[in-house]
Parts: structure tokens; sequence; C-alpha cells
């Protein structure tokens, strides 16, 4: 389909209804070409209306589109036997067909039908988006709710939350047709679900390869017989070495079947075990001849969340994954929107997943405040063994309690989990991030958890219907009516937490003492490559970064996602905080940019190596940590260790080191100032390896020795003595040479002097920043 696309502001459109590309046209309404998927303000900066909002100061002008109907037209063909199949259209619409209006459209995040006659030659199309700002002050919020200060218009309205602006995106409440439109034709008789699932599986303990599987088959049909006999079903699972066929008559318009498979090759997250997928075949059959048929992959496991409310007392709480009985101990990273305009998701995908496979990490968390994951980021997961934990879309607001919300996130969470539920690697549905801090907490007066019914009650009710085979959690960190009675929160013994605290020092006291088992979020400030903030920030504005007031300039604050880029404004502390973190770490201060940046990627580099390294000697103290994050949604500065450019942050090969399955790691000093050196091993057998320690500083051999890793463990190998502001590096040879690694610890990493830091590293040939001048390298 050509797509054309007309705009007007609200003051102008004036309550009309424009069913035809000649009415709009005739209102003399601007118009340009369109793309399909796609967003409103690409289109504009494509036509040269708008400037590049990711550029400058530029973005603050997308407010001016906030207040702008929009209409998509074109001119399609069709079989008159089929319907139009909306992908996604953000958000609030109104769509017109031959002159006809055929349907509404309340949500971005679900698909619609448009069941309405088709003409076979010259079909008219018109869909009317309406400004989702102004259609958010037609629900009067109750007393009961609450978000930030830009946050206020997102509760009623089913949008991405982070597009009214967050800590990590920008203010862009774009608009558009963001997912594809197709045409698609019924089947008399179609298979219209499947849903195959575990419901039991027992690993082979000498090999976990295999096990005994029991699953089950759940699925829908359409007839188009009254008389049903004639019809059966058969489903064939193939994976290229066994081929498994179970199927039976056909009594009812639903399919409901249990078998046993003595010897399935099971699915595991990384680095348990293979990511192992059968090639599921389910085919409807009238007198022996299919009529139908689906296919999909199949990867058998179970999953388990094993949690308590609370890490304190004796017996010290509990969250901690299971996969097919087994513990897993997580590492991730949250996934965050992959771009601010999501109409583009699919083309940044395939850089996001190469980095993440990179990284080492089974875990990717998406975050509540994003849009759901598409099929091919799930695929991805399901084939590389990484595990996804799940947020509905809601993020850090009160929403509110009332029908007509509920009835949009019922069909919302009925949609995502009959589009996810087969996925292998979907482990978790979370109800939301954050939500329950701002329900308990955040307005100053205690709640009742348990009253709030978006999370308490709508959506596992929904879930209870159409994917109850994995764990929920009301929200995440969780709060409970207990937490809330024993003061858990203010006392920190939350289980699982978001561990963000002051930021300041990151070996403070904050971090080092934080409770919880799990942290589902946690990150640290990188400042980007001087090469990509040329790309983003005006000349005048790159150097010094902090004007006379000690805040950002306008360019930085803006790229700090300052919706107000002033002093005092929300998020204007972030690039004070970015400095802050430098003057913590080093003794001596940046004189240009490209020292700043070298010495703020050095600060978030050692920050999250140092998140990861505690929990994971601590091995099962803690359980997992998600870390914030991979990758930039749009250019800014941030916690991502990768740029909106693909540019890695000196964090990054940081993670890959300290995330390897087997991996040496030097703890704090006791208060003897002894360190202790632990082997970390994630593998579910054990490891022989040799090792050595190296003081870098003064090339010194401190230590070499043998040993033997356990299964699943975190054990300690020798105790070593060292002097301050010395860079230790851990060299191993693992008897399988994949799991062999190198790895490094600072001591007395505070206050130290960027030249000998940086000395150290250029040694151990780690220098590895990107989008530097090669020539200011050391």
């Amino acid at each position: 389909m050509d797509w054309k696309l007309y705009y007007a502001p609200n003051a102008v459109y004036k309550d009309c209804d424009f069913a035809t590309e000649e009415q709009l046209r005739q209102a003399g309404f601007d118009c340009i070409p369109a793309t399909v998927p796609g967003n409103f303000e690409l289109d504009l900066m494509a036509a040269g209306k708008e400037e590049d909002l990711f550029y400058s100061a530029n973005t603050l002008h997308a407010r001016h589109w906030e207040v702008y109907h929009v209409w998509y037209v074109t001119e399609f063909d069709a079989d008159p036997n089929a319907y139009l199949h909306f992908d996604g259209i953000d958000t609030v619409a109104e769509i017109w067909l031959n002159g006809e209006f055929v349907a509404t459209n309340e949500n971005m995040f679900t698909a619609l039908d448009v069941d309405a006659p088709l003409l076979a030659k010259g079909n008219r199309l018109v869909v009317h988006i309406l400004p989702a700002v102004l259609e958010a002050r037609k629900y009067p919020l109750p007393a009961s709710c609450y978000h930030t200060t830009y946050g206020l218009e997102s509760l009623a309205i089913r949008k991405a939350p982070h597009v009214y602006g967050w800590d990590i995106m920008p203010r862009i409440v774009s608009c558009g047709i963001w997912k594809p439109v197709t045409l698609r034709c019924r089947k008399p008789d179609a298979i219209d679900e499947q849903f195959i699932f575990s419901r039991g599986v027992v690993p082979d303990q000498k090999d976990l390869t295999f096990g005994r599987v029991e699953y089950m088959l759940d699925a829908c049909l359409t007839l188009s017989r009254d008389e049903i006999a004639g019809y059966s079903w058969r489903l064939t699972l193939q994976d290229g070495l066994d081929s498994f066929t179970f199927g039976e008559a056909v009594y009812h318009n639903h399919i409901s079947f249990a078998a046993v498979i003595d010897r399935a090759r099971l699915w595991w997250p990384k680095p348990v075990g293979e990511a192992h997928l059968y090639t599921a075949t389910l085919q409807l059959l009238y007198d022996g001849q299919t009529v139908d048929e689906k296919t999909q992959k199949v990867g058998f496991r179970t999953v388990e969340l094993e949690r308590t409310e609370d890490c304190s007392g004796p017996e010290g709480g509990e969250f901690v994954f299971r996969v097919n009985g087994k513990k897993v101990f997580i590492c991730g990273t949250n996934w965050v929107p992959l771009d601010a305009f999501h109409s583009r998701d699919e083309e940044r995908l395939p850089m996001a997943v190469a980095l993440l496979e990179e990284t080492g990490c089974n875990m990717i968390r998406g975050w509540g405040g994003n849009v759901y994951g598409s099929d091919s980021l799930y695929d991805w997961c399901d084939e590389h063994g990484v595990l996804v934990w799940q947020d509905f879309a809601m993020a850090c607001g009160v929403y509110p309690m009332e029908e007509y919300f509920y009835d949009l996130l019922r069909e919302e969470v009925k949609q995502v989990a009959k589009r996810l539920r087969n996925h292998p690697s979907l482990a978790l549905w979370a109800g939301d991030n954050e939500c329950d801090m701002s329900y308990v907490y955040w307005r100053g007066l205690l709640r009742e958890p348990a009253n709030y019914a978006v999370t308490r009650k709508i959506i596992p009710e929904v879930l209870e219907l159409h994917d109850f085979t994995r764990p929920y959690l009301p929200s995440s960190p969780y709060v409970s009516r207990r937490n809330v009675i024993n003061n858990v929160f203010t006392q920190g013994t939350l289980p699982e937490d978001h561990l963000w605290g002051p930021r300041d020092y990151f070996k403070g006291k904050y971090y080092t003492t934080a409770a919880a088992h799990f942290a589902s979020e946690t990150g640290y400030h990188g400042c980007p490559s001087p090469e990509s903030l040329k790309k983003y920030i005006a000349p005048g504005l790159l150097w010094p970064m902090l004007d006379e007031t000690g805040y950002g300039n306008r360019d930085w604050l803006t790229h700090a996602t300052c919706v107000e880029p002033e002093p005092g404004k929300t998020y204007s502390y972030r690039i004070t905080l970015m400095v802050d973190q430098v003057k913590n770490l080093f003794a001596d201060q940046p004189e240009d940019l490209d020292t700043f940046a070298r010495m703020s990627q050095i600060s978030q580099a050692e920050a999250k190596k140092f998140f990861i390294e505690r929990f994971r000697i601590d091995k099962w103290n803690k359980t997992g940590i998600i870390w914030w994050n991979l990758l930039d949604g749009w250019p800014q500065i941030s916690d991502a260790v990768v740029d909106y450019y693909g540019v890695k942050k000196l964090a990054f090969s940081y993670i890959c080191r300290s995330q390897k399955p087997v991996c040496l790691i030097l703890s704090e000093p006791d208060t003897a100032g002894n360190y202790t050196l632990f082997g970390v091993n994630d593998l579910p057998r054990e490891m022989e390896l040799t090792y050595t320690v190296q003081d870098v500083t003064t090339g010194q051999l401190l230590h070499s020795g043998s040993a033997v890793l356990p299964a699943d463990s975190s054990t300690p190998l020798t105790v070593l003595t060292a002097s301050a502001h010395r860079m230790l590096q851990f060299t191993w040879q693992a008897a399988e040479q994949q799991h062999s690694g190198i790895n490094h610890y600072y001591t007395d990493l505070l206050h130290i002097r960027y030249a000998d830091y940086l000395r150290d590293l250029s040694a151990m040939g780690w220098d590895c920043f990107e989008g530097f001048n090669a020539s200011e390298s050391f």
C-alpha cells in the first residue's frame, strides 16, 4: 500500500468527520508522503517539515505536534473475502473504509481486525489518529491516581509510558501506524489458536540434555460442518534428530490433549544447557486431508519463581528462578525502548540482540515503561537460551481503578498473553514497574497494596484464563501487606529490589550492604564518546558541559531527557550526578571533554563490574542481577553501556568479562585488609582450572594455583594482600578452553590518579575506548 498523511491542529479540526481523502483535501490540510509502519514525526522530518528531533534541543519542539490530528490515507485492491488487520496503531483512532466508519482503536499495544466489506478494486482507507494528550483530558483522574509531573497524561491512555518524558527517554508523544497493516483471509475450517506447554519435566540427572516430559496441547478450532465426524487432528514434533506424532479424532471445536515423551531434549537457559527447540506442526484434517496447518517452535521446560515477602529474619528469605527444577543464577539486563519512535524497533533489533549475545546475559527484563517485545525478539531469546521477565506496560504510577481502564487492560493482557505464551523463554509476568512503590509509599500515606485492583485482580484474572503456566509477580518491586506492616521497604529488606540508592560512590554503604537477594534494576552513569556527542550536541555547547549555575547547559540537559532544560527542573540533576561520580573516583579532575568522557566511562565500568561481581561471589544468597541497561533508545547521556549509535562504552567489555560462566572475582578487603579470590562457576558441572594473579602495576606475580570449581557454586580459592592503587589481573585456563578467561581488580578504588589507571589499563590491552581520537589514547 502507498500511504499519504494529512495533518492539522486540533483548533482547525473542529470535530468534523473526514471519511475520505477528498474531504481532507478540500479542508486544505497539509499533506506529505507517509511510511507504514511509521511515525508522524519521522514523516515530517523526511518531508522537511521538521528538523532532526534528535539534534541539539530540537526534541523540545516535538511538543508542538502533540495537539495535531493525523490522517493516514491509502487506496488498495483486495480479495472481497479478506479483512484488514492492524498489528498496532498509536493510539486513539477512527477508521473509515470506502466512506463508512468501521472501527475505533484505543490501545497502542493491541492488534485490531476490521471486518467490513471490501471491494475487489479501489478500496479507500482513512485512519484518523486523535491527539493522545487531548484524549486523556476526557478521563478525569480520581484522587487515588498518581504519577510524575509529565506522566499524568499517560494514566488513562494505553500508550508506552516513556513517551511522555522519562529519565531515559525524551518527551515525544508520537502517533502513527507503528506496525504493519495486512490483508488476511479466514478459512472455513481453521486452527484459530494453539498453546503447547510443559506441565511436568524430569531431567536426566546424568545428562541434562534429556528428560521425561509431560506436555499439553490446547487449541481452538473453527469448523464449517455441523457434523463433526470426519474431523481429526495431528501434531508432529521434529528437531532433525527425533520425530514424535500424536493425534485423534475431533469431538469439539476445542482440543485439550496431554501426552508423555519419555526421552525428549529439554530447553535450558544459558549457561545451564542447550536451548533445544522442536518444530511443532498441528494439522486439522477432514477425511484425512489437511484443511489447515499451524507451525511453531516449542521448547520443553518448566519455570518457577521461589520467593518470600521479606529477606530479614533467621531464614533470610528467597527470590530465585528454577528452570526444570534447577536453580538458575541470573545475569541480565533491562530491555528498554530500542528507539523513541517504535516503528524503527525492528530495524534496530539485530544490533541489540548481537550486543546482548556478546554480554552473555541469560535474562532480559521487558521494562514496564516500554512497548512489549516483538515476536522476532522472543524468537531470538527462544533460540539463544535467554529468559524473559515481561512487565505489563505500566510504570511508576497509580492507574485508574475504573471500568473503562479495566476493559482496555483486560483485552491487552489477553492479546499479549496469547501472543507470547508459547515462547519457552518467557519466564515471568510482572504486573508493572514500580507501581507498588507509587501506590503504597509515594503519596506520603501508607496504603493497603491488596486494594490495588489493577495488578491484584484484573491482570491475574486474565492470566488465569489464558496463561496459568508461569509465575506472576504483581509489581517490581513487589510490596505486600506484610511488607507495609513490617516497614520492609524502609529497612531495605525486600527480597527483590531496584538498587539505585544515592548513586554516589558505587562501593559506598548503600551498595555494599543492600540485603536484596535479587536486583532487578541497578545502574551507573557513563558519558558517551566525544564522536557520538558531536552528533547531537551543538558545537558551542560540547564543553564545558556545565553552565554558570552548576547544572548542565541546554543541550546536555535536553539529552539528559529534561523536558524543561532548566536548573532545578525534573531530571536536571543527571549531568551533575555524572560529574560528581567522576569527582568521587578520581583525585585529579578533567580539563577537556575527551578526558572527562574517559574518566566517566572508567567510573561506570568499575561500578557495573562491582555490582555484578558482588552478587556473583555471594551466590546463592544472591540469586541474580538485571543491570540497567544495554542500549540507548535515543542519543543521550545515560546508564546504558552502548550508545544510540552502537558505540560501546568501556563498561561493555568489563561486563562481558564479569559475566563469563566461569570467572575469577576478588572480594572487597576484610577488616585486616585481606582479599579473597573466588572462583565462580555457573555451569551445571565442575570445572578444573589453573590460574595466576599478576600485579600489573609492578609486574609482580602474586600467586598461581589450580582448583576444581564445583558445579553452580562460588568457591573461595585463596587469600591475597596487595598495596593500595594496584591493578591486579587474574588469568585462568579451564579444562574446557571456551571457559578460560581474564579479569581484574583495582585495589582501594577511590581518589585514584587517572594517568595511573589508564597506564595499567593500556598495559593489559583493555583501553577499549570507542569513539575517541586515537591519537589521545594512552
